[in-house]
């Protein structure tokens, strides 16, 4: 990487795999682990490869991008409750434990 695109590339290419991989681990591990081995997984490819293709580069930032879209999602429109009542009331929703639902 130095050698193609010199220092100040180098360190725009280690903030970029860096920070997306600590973004990616501290959020929840539901969505984080997936975009985090993804990302991981092509930077230790790229190290160990001759080149880079553009669409191999960019396909684990756009499933990166889609997990830490998910989180935003769930985070601003969570499933709602049960409601206790309900839930007691009506058998499709919470079966007794060992029977089936028809």
């Amino acid at each position: 990487m130095l050698s193609s695109a010199g220092t100040i590339g180098l360190i725009g290419f280690l903030l970029l795999m860096i920070g997306s991989m600590v973004v990616l681990w501290r959020i929840s591990p539901v969505y984080g682990t997936l975009g985090f081995a993804v990302i991981a997984s092509r930077l230790v490819q790229g190290q160990l490869d001759l080149f880079w293709v553009s669409v191999q580069t960019s396909i684990p930032f756009v499933l990166a991008g889609v997990c830490v879209g998910a989180l935003a999602k769930h985070e601003a429109d969570p499933p709602p409750a049960p409601d206790a009542e309900t839930t007691a009331a009506d058998p499709e929703i919470a079966p007794p434990v060992g029977t089936v639902a028809a």
